[in-house]
Parts: structure tokens; C-alpha cells; sequence
């Protein structure tokens, strides 16, 4: 599957819990309301707790250089660097500077994802989303 957006022509919506905002590009719920998968781009304007999404897997990109608190732990990230982590996870974002930051999350044990980038077009691509 190949999805491409432009997250210019969707509108932010703030966090679940108010620290930001993000552009949603695509989703998939079940019967129940779940989310199944969900891609979107967020604008970080500031440092900020991250919303927790139990039972999904988070793939977070920054598109510029910031520090992530994982559930105590710090780690740093170059621009185009990423990291997956529990969506139940504590999670707060330290800037340097505003960026954006694409999420690729899908429900644990019924999806996967990876998150590939090609530096010839500088495009984000999702490799396989099943």
C-alpha cells in the first residue's frame, strides 16, 4: 500500500490531551471504534507531553533534531531518525526548535508498519501496513 498526502491540506486538530496539535492523514478503525492503523504529522511547537494510545505501536519520525523522555529514559534524535515505542508509554518531546514529526501507529498484534525514507525525494513512505 502507498499512501501519499499532503499535510497542508488537512487541518491541525489539537492532542487528546491539549499539548499540541496534529494533522491527520489517514486512519482505519474496526466495528468498535478502534483505531486499526492511523498516519498523521504532527506539529511540534514546543516542548510537551505526548497523548498515550494503549495497544498501539508508536513509529515516530522527527523532520528535525529533538530530545524524547520514553517512560523515564532519554533519547535523542537527528532529523529523519526514528523510534518506535508502546503507545502506553510516557512519552514528552524537547525542542530545539518547532518541527514536525510524522506518526505511523497500528493496533498491536493485528497490524505492523515500517516507516523507510528516500533521501533522493525526501519522501515518507510506508513500506507495509497489513
Amino acid at each position: 500500500m502507498h499512501i501519499s498526502l499532503d499535510p497542508v491540506c488537512v487541518a491541525p486538530a489539537p492532542w487528546r490531551n491539549g499539548g499540541g496539535a496534529t494533522r491527520e492523514l489517514h486512519h482505519e478503525v474496526d466495528g468498535g471504534g478502534e483505531t486499526l492503523w492511523r498516519i498523521s504529522i504532527a506539529d511540534l511547537v514546543h516542548d510537551a507531553d505526548f497523548s498515550r494510545f494503549p495497544g498501539l505501536i508508536r513509529h515516530f519520525t522527527p523532520l528535525a533534531p529533538l530530545t524524547l523522555t520514553i517512560d523515564g529514559a532519554d533519547i535523542g534524535l537527528d532529523a529523519r531518525e526514528s523510534v518506535v515505542f508502546p503507545g502506553e508509554a510516557a512519552v514528552a518531546v524537547r525542542l530545539a526548535a518547532p518541527t514536525r514529526a510524522l506518526n505511523v501507529m497500528t493496533r498491536r498484534g493485528r497490524f505492523t508498519a515500517a516507516v523507510v525514507l528516500h533521501d533522493d525525494t525526501a519522501d515518507v513512505h510506508i513500506q507495509e501496513i497489513r
